[in-house]
């Protein structure tokens, strides 16, 4: 095996080592020996290949939301033009994504919603390419609906870019049952056709969320 594949092992045993205890325990919980003692690995080869929690946790978070953008990207064809279906669409990308994916999900979720106090800055460059994802299609999405009187186009950009951060909670207050897929996509559309339709006027061409 070349150094460079095994380089690349290592560091793919260590990150996946690394995601399984801080979807476990949180950053904050988590050490670089229950990484180790826990999945078998040598202090040694830990901090060959990085200097400590903060690095490792960085490169934690990097890997999972690079896996996420890449998964959008090649999926974001499949997103519907419409403006509400658009929007739904790609939050039910990520939903499914994340699906049979708990440690990911755990690690992603802590750091839109909790990152770490001393790594914010760190934590907000790593998410930046799917942040900057979401906000192209909502921006995008928003250009084809009529606001209602008082709600700019910049205020409703803003507002539903605040909702990736704790959809997934609303998702699971709202279904009551946030391991179900089914019932998290089919909420998916509900949450967003109220989130939508309470700021822009309706127009003929718009889903009607009362089914008439």
């Amino acid at each position: 095996m070349r150094q460079l594949e095994r380089r690349e092992r290592s560091r793919a045993i260590i990150l996946k080592a690394a995601l399984c205890e801080f979807a476990r325990s949180g950053y904050k919980a988590a050490t670089m020996e229950d990484i180790c003692t826990r999945h078998g690995i040598s202090k040694g080869m830990m901090y060959h290949y990085f200097s400590g929690k903060d690095e490792l946790y960085i490169a934690s978070v990097t890997r999972v939301v690079g896996d996420l953008y890449e998964y959008l990207m090649a999926h974001q064809e499949d997103c519907c033009q419409r403006a509400f279906e658009g929007i739904a669409d790609f939050y039910k990308l990520r939903e499914t994504y994340f699906q049979d994916k708990d440690d990911e999900r755990k690690v992603f979720e802590e750091a839109v919603l909790s990152p770490p106090e001393a790594l914010k800055d760190e934590v907000e460059e790593a998410r930046a390419p799917v942040k900057q994802l979401n906000r192209s299609l909502i921006r995008s999405a928003l250009s084809s609906l009529r606001l209602r009187p008082g709600v700019s186009q910049d205020m409703a950009e803003r507002y539903l870019s605040s909702l990736s951060a704790s959809f997934k909670t609303l998702l699971a207050s709202y279904t009551g049952e946030e391991r179900d897929l089914h019932k998290v996509l089919t909420g998916v559309e509900e949450l967003l056709s109220l989130f939508v339709f309470g700021m822009a006027e309706p127009t003929s061409g718009e889903v009607d969320i009362n089914g008439d």
